[in-house]
Order: structure tokens, then sequence, then C-alpha cells
């Protein structure tokens, strides 16, 4: 139940933000749960139809406009840098993930010879 909750949560927020309700019950059928039974389709419709209602109203008063920045407020010579914190950026999630996976496969040499080892190493994670 509380899974389906936090699904419907998610629904109802992508929907709102969007303004499409059918996407933010896709959404959350596909990312943020790993079983979502046929009965909570309507449930999470009708709330996503609320919270797409609510938020059009809401968006009607003067604290909720839209923001307008131009689209063309950028200049050549910011472009290098860009490039580099994406290239650090890539080299950190390869290392993340590399040092990740030598972890994972670690405990499970260590759960397969030293089934105490292992069970103080998984309570680090």
């Amino acid at each position: 139940m509380r899974q389906q909750m936090l699904a419907t949560g998610a629904a109802c927020g992508v929907s709102g933000n969007f303004g499409s309700p059918v996407g933010g019950v896709l959404f959350s059928i596909e990312v943020t749960s790993t079983y979502y039974p046929v009965r909570n389709y309507m449930f999470a419709y009708v709330a996503c139809v609320i919270a797409s209602i609510s938020f059009l109203v809401a968006r009607q008063r003067p604290a909720f406009l839209l923001t307008a920045f131009a689209m063309d407020d950028w200049s050549l010579p910011e472009l290098p840098f860009f490039v580099l914190i994406g290239f650090i950026g890539g080299v950190f999630g390869t290392v993340y993930t590399k040092l990740n996976h030598g972890w994972f496969l670690g405990r499970k040499l260590l759960a397969h010879w030293f089934p105490l080892i292992q069970k103080y190493a998984s309570s680090l994670t």
C-alpha cells in the first residue's frame, strides 16, 4: 500500500507540473514501482486529473507565474567550460560505477567463503 501511495504521489507531481495525467500515471508505472496493480490505475488517474486541475487553477495567481528566461543568453567562450564540466562528471560517474561493481563482486566473493565477514560487510552499505 505504501509503495502504491508513493507511486501515485509521483504520478500526481509529474502530471501537475506537465499537465498530463496519463503521462504522470505512465511515468509512475515505469519508474517508481516494480509491481503496479491494475486496480490502482483508475485511482492514480483520478488523483492525477485533480493534481493537474489544481495546478492550472493555482498558476493563475501572481505567485505562480512561470519564468521567462532568454533562450539566447549564453556566449561562445562559456562552452568549453561546460564541456569540461560534462567530461569531469562522466569520468567521476564511470569511476563510481567501476568501484561500486568491484565492491559488489568483492562482497559476493566474501559471502561465498566467509559468511561472517559478509555479514559485517553488508552492514557497511
